[in-house]
């Protein structure tokens, strides 16, 4: 399973599983939702020098059964999964530069 490795009031890394690269998402905790806007809303999100329309999207999920339902949240973007280098990569940190403006690093 992936673990949060560090977050702050201005940034979110993660460790991301093997599913991540497969999937194409990165997945973001319930507990970190309070660094981006609200679900839904878009914020401008720099990786590697290239800008991208990005927000949060919850997915109702059940996976731990039908007697508790959930969500899950994962960032989204016009074009941001098809520029990132997946598989080459196994963390992220996503830094909130400031109001609606965010950046993407990966190693």
């Amino acid at each position: 399973m992936s673990r949060v490795k560090h977050k702050t009031k201005t940034t979110y890394q993660r460790k991301l599983p093997a599913t991540a690269a497969q999937e194409k998402n990165i997945f973001i905790t319930k507990d970190a939702l309070k660094l981006f806007p609200i679900v839904g809303k878009s914020f401008n999100l720099e990786v590697n020098e290239k800008e991208f329309h990005a927000h949060i999207k919850g997915k109702s999920c059940l996976c731990m059964g039908p007697d508790k339902p959930h969500e899950h949240y994962y960032l989204e973007g016009r074009g941001l999964k098809e520029s990132l280098p997946w598989g080459k990569f196994s963390e992220i940190t996503i830094t909130k530069l400031s109001e609606g403006k965010y950046s993407l690093s990966y190693r």
